[in-house]
Formats: C-alpha cells, sequence, structure tokens
C-alpha cells in the first residue's frame, strides 16, 4: 500500500502546477473587454472618463485634425496576459504611421455574473501606457488609456 500512496503523492505534486495555471485570474470574471467583437483576456480594471468643453469644435485654436475639446479618455488595467493580448495594437500607437483605430466594447459583471454596464466606443485608439515595478516580480500589471471618438452606454443594470 505504501507504493501506491508514493505514486499518489507524486502525481498530485506532478499535476497541481498544471491545474494552477489553468485556473483564470478571479479578477477577470468582473470584466469583458472586446477588440473588434474579440473577446480580449488579462483584463482587470477600467475607467472611463468623458469631460464636455463647451469650446465648439469649429474653434480657431484647433491644433490638428485628431485635437477635441472634449476629454475622451478610456483605461483598462492589464495583466501580462492583457498585455499579450494588446501588443501589436498599443505598438502601432509608437509606430511612425498612423495608430490603428478599433471598435470596442467593455462589459462589468457582478459576482454572479449580471451585466452592470456595457458600453461599446468607435474610433479607438491607444494614447498613453503605464506600468510600474521593483523588486522580485513574478507578473507584470499595466494600465493602457485610450482615446476615442464615440461613446455609448448600451446597458445599465436598474437595480
Amino acid at each position: 500500500m505504501s507504493r501506491w500512496r508514493w505514486w499518489l503523492v507524486l502525481l498530485a505534486f506532478s499535476v497541481a502546477p498544471v491545474l494552477r495555471a489553468q485556473v483564470p485570474d478571479p479578477r477577470e470574471t468582473s470584466f469583458q473587454f472586446f477588440v473588434d467583437g474579440t473577446l480580449t483576456a488579462g483584463v482587470v480594471g477600467y475607467r472611463i472618463e468623458f469631460n464636455h468643453n463647451p469650446v465648439p469644435r469649429s474653434d480657431a485654436r484647433r491644433l490638428d485634425q485628431a485635437y477635441s475639446p472634449d476629454l475622451r479618455r478610456f483605461s483598462v488595467t492589464v495583466t501580462q496576459k492583457g498585455l499579450n493580448r494588446l501588443q501589436d495594437w498599443i505598438n502601432s500607437a509608437t509606430s511612425t504611421g498612423s495608430p490603428v483605430t478599433k471598435s470596442v466594447a467593455f462589459v462589468a459583471r457582478d459576482s454572479q455574473q449580471n451585466v452592470l454596464a456595457r458600453w461599446e466606443m468607435t474610433g479607438v485608439t491607444p494614447a498613453t501606457f503605464s506600468s510600474e515595478g521593483s523588486g522580485s516580480l513574478s507578473e507584470v500589471n499595466a494600465t493602457v488609456e485610450f482615446a476615442y471618438d464615440t461613446l455609448t452606454l448600451v446597458q445599465a443594470a436598474a437595480n
């Protein structure tokens, strides 16, 4: 019998890391981030900002085509997995050409997976990126801030 116990213990230790690696980050269950209709994993937080500036868009002080007097920002907090999924899009923002614009949908859910709110944005481009770390790291988290053209609140829970 002791030989069987030994094999069971060995099996448990060899399978445990694999099972742990397959368990998704529990923070991801509250958020769904869709880029051009494709679910992007690794998003664990968000912030949406819109601040209307009463200065008309046809103001003579317009700086360039991308200038908007309104503050339109959408930020997501991502894990390493999220960075990996957004890597090409983030890198396009720093290339010499025009950054790639995409359509984005964002869903926030409660612990029972009920939809609390759903937003859709068009003309979304990466605007800023920040990440910080020190000491011994096991994972990198980052915040990616996007500029957007339009924002629509598609759904909001009534309670």
